[in-house]
């Protein structure tokens, strides 16, 4: 899913998914133009998901303050690996 300019409505759209979602293991959401806001609600989603193993989001659109609160939701999700930077 790389590459596809989703922004944040569309992390909207894939954090809906991803509450009801149980097979999908692996989303890499490289370059799509998300903020600290998409960012957020995907976090939301992934306190009810926890079959995702894998949630790249280099090279999008993240404040300082967004890559922290990722990295700090990361560390409560042992499984899950989120890689981000700014």
């Amino acid at each position: 899913m790389a590459i596809n300019k989703i922004g944040d409505v569309g992390a909207g759209y894939l954090a809906e998914l991803l509450r009801t979602n149980r097979t999908l293991t692996d989303i890499r959401l490289r370059d799509n133009l998300v903020t600290d806001k998409g960012a957020e609600v995907l976090m939301a989603a992934l306190k009810k998901n926890t079959t995702l193993e894998y949630l790249w989001l280099f090279d999008n659109k993240f404040t300082k303050d967004g890559v922290k609160k990722l990295k700090e939701f990361a560390k409560t999700r042992p499984n899950l690996d989120i890689k981000v930077c700014i």
